[in-house]
C-alpha cells in the first residue's frame, strides 16, 4: 500500500512541475499565435464602421460623443463589458456602451446581421481581453490589446503586466455623396 502512495505521489509532483514549467511557454506559444488574429479583429471592426459611415454619413454614436469622448467596450459578455468599463487604463474619462448596442446599430444601417469578433482568449490573463470602438468627435479608433510588442501598438500596462494596445485610427470626412444619401 506505501508503495501505490509514494508512487501516486511522484505522479503527482510529476504533473505538477510539468505544468508549472510548461504551462508558460504553452501560454506564450498561444498569445504569439492569438495576436495576429486580435490585430485582424480589430481591421473587421474598423472596416465596418468605415462601411456604416459611408453609408450614413457619420460614425456610430458620434453624436454623443460631440460633448464628452464615447467607446464601446466588445467582449465575451454584456457582464464581461461592465467589468471592464469602469478599469481606469480603459475608460479614460468616456461615455460607453456594451457592443450589443453597436451591433444593433450596424445590423440595421447596413442591412444585415452583424456579430463583431470578440477577443479569442475568453479569460483574462495579461491584458484586457475586450476591444474597443472609441469615437470622439469625427475620429474613431478601434483598439484590440495584444501580449507582444508590435510596431502599431502601445505599450501599456495593466494588472502589473505589459501589454500592447493595437491601435487603427479614422479621421471620418463624409463624402458629399454619403452626406446627401443620409440626409
Amino acid at each position: 500500500m506505501k508503495k501505490w502512495m509514494i508512487i501516486a505521489g511522484c505522479l503527482v509532483l510529476f504533473i505538477g512541475a510539468l505544468i508549472y514549467f510548461a504551462y508558460p511557454a504553452l501560454d506564450a506559444k498561444y498569445q504569439r499565435d492569438m495576436d495576429p488574429i486580435r490585430q485582424e479583429h480589430a481591421h473587421q471592426i474598423a472596416d465596418l464602421i468605415r462601411e456604416f459611415s459611408d453609408k450614413t454619413g457619420h460614425l456610430p454614436f458620434q453624436e454623443q460623443a460631440n460633448e464628452q469622448a464615447f467607446m464601446v467596450l466588445i467582449g465575451h459578455s454584456a457582464e464581461h463589458e461592465d467589468h471592464f468599463a469602469n478599469d481606469p487604463v480603459l475608460k479614460r474619462d468616456a461615455q460607453w456602451a456594451n457592443s450589443a448596442l453597436l451591433e444593433a446599430m450596424l445590423s440595421k444601417e447596413l442591412g444585415r446581421e452583424i456579430q463583431l469578433p470578440r477577443d479569442p482568449q475568453t479569460v483574462p490573463t495579461y491584458a484586457p481581453n475586450v476591444y474597443i470602438y472609441f469615437v470622439s468627435g469625427k475620429q474613431m479608433t478601434v483598439v484590440s490589446h495584444l501580449h507582444y510588442p508590435n510596431d502599431r501598438a502601445i505599450k501599456y500596462e495593466w494588472n502589473g503586466k505589459p501589454f500592447y494596445s493595437y491601435t487603427i485610427t479614422y479621421e471620418f470626412n463624409p463624402s458629399p455623396q454619403s452626406a446627401d444619401s443620409a440626409g
